[in-house]
């Protein structure tokens, strides 16, 4: 018995003292996590690959064609003024990385009225856009599922208004940043 346990510590004892990665040791290097594949890198940061891209660019064009055609294109029960499908215009689409889903931005100009008025439309209408893609984008393999959100460029617009307004009482030789753009430069060249 006492044999036995000397045998166990003696070997503990080779296994502490050997190199994990030596080929006469008997225990196996600890794993690597698996690297990312060359698909997924971008699905992390963020980026749109180019196929997705590409996909929103399509959904786009055809989305504002749709939307501007909409009271034909569209089966819907409800109707909307065609003035107002006129002045809602898709700012920016989003494709999902598998392209089973896309995200359409969109604004109207108008009142308040008008715009949700359009915006619950098109989201009534969701489906109908769906299959009207589908007709329209037939050499697609898969359509993507459209979901619409808002986008107030109205109140953008307004605000870069009132901020240019407040820079027009400024003076032009104000020092910015620590780099004065009022400075003559000539004036230093005639000192020599």
């Amino acid at each position: 018995m006492m044999r036995r346990c000397l045998l166990v510590v003696a070997a503990l004892a080779v296994a502490a003292f050997q190199h994990p990665s030596c080929s006469s040791c008997s225990r196996l290097p600890a794993r690597l996590p698996p690297r990312p594949a060359a698909g997924n890198r971008r699905a992390e940061t963020g980026e749109a690959t180019r196929r997705q891209a590409r996909v929103a660019q399509q959904v786009r064009s055809e989305l504002a064609i749709l939307i501007r055609d909409g009271a034909t294109r569209v089966k819907s029960t409800a109707r909307v003024d065609p003035a107002v499908l006129r002045a809602t215009s898709v700012v920016d689409v989003t494709v999902s990385p598998d392209l089973r889903a896309a995200t359409a931005t969109v604004t109207t100009r108008g009142d308040a009225a008008q715009k949700r008025e359009a915006f619950s439309w098109l989201v009534a209408n969701a489906k109908g856009f769906r299959y009207a893609l589908a007709q329209r984008l037939r050499h697609s393999k898969r359509v993507p599922e459209v979901t619409f959100r808002k986008a107030d460029v109205g109140g953008a617009v307004a605000l870069m208004r009132l901020i240019d307004e407040a820079n027009e009482g400024l003076d032009d030789d104000v020092i910015e940043g620590g780099l004065d753009f009022g400075l003559d430069l000539d004036e230093y060249d005639d000192e020599d």
